[in-house]
């Protein structure tokens, strides 16, 4: 299961969030004033799109990681709520409306924090749910939103919801955006999403101004800016890649939100949960390969030969990667297939086995728990091949796979 758009066209890879926010952790685990603006802003955004309650109890690192990291970034300049409110505020509102799904399809204990917002979300969502609690409601989000721009910074990071009087005394307000709003989303975009493929529309025009035409924001400290260099011919090959191929219709942040959904109902044991979620999540853009791909990691572990189809799908919507490639000869082990495992294995070599960005892939290990593992595509590919080519007796294939498995490691940092 990958992120979108990892590795695209008119990505900027001079600059990596993922291993930045490692560094920073390795150095201090928990936020400081050591940590780069990347990072802080990097955990801010992890708590935007996870739930602070589970089993009655406050998830307690969350909370306190969450408000310390907004009060560095403020310490820097910031305003931490228009950071939450404008930079992470569609994630927030997304990460609420699914985990209220996820709370009802997956039928645990509610919560009495989120009761309120369980209520409202009904009232508010009416009929258009019924029989799809996953699909996503934007007239709750809009009550979600008016709540976000008077709710406190507290409030905000552990979902304060107001009772039916103070619900009843939010005013509606215009959805028009303004310059600090789409400047707090810009900086958002710059310091949490790798690459410029990623951005939102408004982001890369920004950056554009900023970058080639000289502009300076008006209420961004511009030295933080300073933190990461973007190239202007990396901004002008994006916009010209948008220009021709057209904007992207992915929601972004929408697919954070539910991956992140998916993978704790997967954690949890929930697969069939998660492979609800990536379902719906379809539905957002049926064509795009990523969803789809995601669609078939959920369904791997106990209907492989359905996600072998979904996979298909997925190579015929978008260029094979080697995350696809691993899905696809995972699911043929999962089936006793150890020949076309070995032939997905090789159809990754053609792509070019090297090293990239992890990914969540499935670990098979007999006699244990199936377990989906953070873990580098290409090691991943080798490792099925050798259980494949062991399986099947191989040993022609066993040899040549322990020399690309030696190939690939020796290029491991």
């Amino acid at each position: 299961m990958i992120r979108p758009a990892s590795g695209s066209a008119g990505a900027n890879q001079d600059f990596d969030a993922a291993r930045i926010f490692m560094i920073d952790q390795g150095t201090h685990p928990d936020p400081c004033a050591q940590w780069s603006t990347t990072s802080l802003m990097t955990v801010v955004g992890k708590v935007a799109r996870s739930r602070p309650f589970h089993d009655g109890q406050i998830q307690l690192k969350r909370s306190v990681h969450g408000t310390s990291a907004l009060a560095y970034l403020a310490q820097r300049g910031l305003d931490p709520a228009r950071l939450v409110r404008d930079g992470f505020g569609r994630q927030l509102q997304l990460t609420i409306d699914v985990s209220l799904a996820l709370m009802v399809q997956s039928g645990e204990t509610v919560d009495p924090v989120y009761r309120e917002w369980l209520d409202l979300r009904t009232s508010v969502a009416g009929a258009a749910a019924e029989g799809d609690e996953f699909a996503l409601s934007p007239a709750f989000q809009t009550r979600i939103r008016l709540w976000s721009r008077q709710a406190s910074i507290p409030d905000l990071v552990d979902w304060i919801s107001p009772n039916a009087l103070e619900w009843g005394l939010l005013s509606d307000m215009a959805e028009s955006l303004e310059p600090a709003m789409e400047e707090y989303s810009w900086f958002t975009d710059r310091f949490t999403n790798t690459f410029l493929s990623d951005w939102a529309e408004v982001s890369l025009e920004y950056e554009y101004r900023y970058v080639i035409e000289g502009w300076k924001p008006a209420h961004l400290p511009s030295e933080l800016l300073l933190e990461r260099q973007v190239s202007p011919e990396k901004v002008r090959a994006e916009l010209a890649r948008r220009f021709v191929h057209g904007r992207n219709s992915r929601d972004s942040d929408a697919i954070a939100v539910l991956t992140a959904r998916a993978l704790e109902a997967i954690e949890s044991g929930n697969r069939e949960i998660a492979a609800t979620i990536f379902s719906s999540a379809r539905t957002l853009d049926p064509s795009d390969a990523v969803l789809a791909n995601n669609h078939a990691f959920c369904l791997i572990p106990d209907h492989p030969a359905e996600a072998l189809s979904v996979l298909a799908e997925a190579r015929r919507l978008g260029a094979a990667t080697l995350v696809l490639e691993a899905n696809v000869a995972t699911a043929h082990l999962f089936l006793g297939d150890w020949l076309h495992t070995l032939r997905a294995c090789d159809a990754a070599v053609e792509i070019g086995l090297t090293l990239g960005d992890e990914a969540w892939l499935w670990s098979i290990q007999e006699g244990e728990h199936n377990s989906a593992v953070k873990v580098d595509p290409a090691i991943h590919i080798c490792s099925l091949a050798l259980q494949a080519a062991a399986q099947g007796g191989d040993n022609a294939s066993l040899e040549l796979w322990l020399t690309r498995q030696a190939l690939v490691s020796a290029t491991a940092p």
